[in-house]
């Protein structure tokens, strides 16, 4: 399934300690998504890495376009950018990736080094 700009999308896979964070936020914000397990699905996750340039799970897309994994989803939140995204569909993340650009592939992201933050595909 593609997103579409209706929809908030977490692809996931199977033991993905990521995918459950991010869920975990998204459930916190009390906003309905679907989540696609894309475990056993290589057509959907060579589909994935085209759209969104990552090869890492989760991968979300809010309302039709790609915001990253789940360490993107918290950094929205921190920044204070993800409500007014989750609130206005079509919103482009012009302005909220602006405060992602800032960060360096060297910081720590809530006590996990960048690098650890995502699970391969």
């Amino acid at each position: 399934m593609t997103p579409s700009a209706d929809d908030i999308v977490v692809y996931v896979t199977n033991f993905c300690p990521y995918c459950t964070r991010a869920k975990v936020l998204l459930d916190r914000k009390k906003v309905s998504y679907k989540t696609m397990d894309i475990t056993n699905n290589d057509e959907m996750r060579t589909w994935l890495m085209e759209a969104s340039g990552q090869r890492t799970v989760p991968q979300i897309f809010i309302y039709g376009q790609s915001v990253g994994g789940f360490d993107d989803l918290y950094a929205l939140d921190r920044a204070g950018k993800l409500d007014a995204m989750l609130a206005a569909k079509g919103l482009t993340l012009a302005a909220a990736r602006k405060t992602l650009s800032d960060r360096s592939s060297g910081k720590f992201f809530a006590g996990i080094p960048r690098k650890l933050s995502h699970q391969s595909l």
